[in-house]
């Protein structure tokens, strides 16, 4: 889980950089998830 007390210590940019990598690895997760080979 996403840590909003440790997150209002980061920078905007910081916040920024977790959310793209959060996003993007639970996109990936979701694709290999609905995508069978």
């Amino acid at each position: 889980m996403f840590d909003y007390g440790f997150a209002k210590t980061l920078t905007w940019k910081e916040r920024l950089d977790n959310w793209f990598i959060q996003s993007g690895t639970a996109a990936v997760l979701s694709f290999h998830r609905n995508h069978k080979y």
